[in-house]
């Protein structure tokens, strides 16, 4: 898949703050807000940790950015993005005092979590769809290559 394949570098890093945050926000849901300081610790370093490497994932990519801010994969995205913020603002508000705050920023932490790996999902399959995120960095890597050795 092209779009996996261009932000491979970065990805880990993304699934890895999602995967934090997720578990994080379980943790909210499932324990007692006096015994969850471990669990708002990932739900705190988990969504900025996914929503900064994201950030960065998508400036660096060429062409095949395109399926990450458009269509289905970006709406997705955006609607990880918007979970996953509220989920950290309300753990880091009120998550240790408020049973209601801690238990909705954890949902929120939980779906966000898997609506971008949903999202990144989408954007694998609508770049695999489209011939021109192979065809084009192919041909841009054979110019490259011509070029070189042309120089040599």
């Amino acid at each position: 898949m092209p779009a996996w394949n261009e932000a491979r570098g970065l990805l880990p890093f993304v699934f890895t703050g999602s995967a934090a945050a997720k578990s994080g926000g379980l943790g909210m849901v499932f324990a007692p807000v006096d015994e969850a300081t471990p669990a708002r610790l990932f739900a705190i370093y988990g969504p900025v940790t996914e929503l900064a490497t994201s950030r960065v994932m998508q400036s660096r990519l060429g062409l095949v950015r395109e399926v990450y801010v458009t269509g289905h994969a970006h709406q997705l995205r955006r609607l990880s993005e918007r979970l996953t913020a509220a989920g950290l603002a309300g753990t880091l508000l009120a998550g240790r005092r408020s049973r209601t705050v801690a238990v909705a920023s954890g949902l929120a932490l939980a779906a966000g979590s898997a609506l971008q790996r949903f999202s990144v999902f989408e954007a694998g399959v609508a770049s695999a769809k489209d011939p021109k995120y192979v065809v084009v960095p192919q041909r841009e890597r054979l110019d490259q290559r011509r070029a070189h050795q042309h120089e040599s």
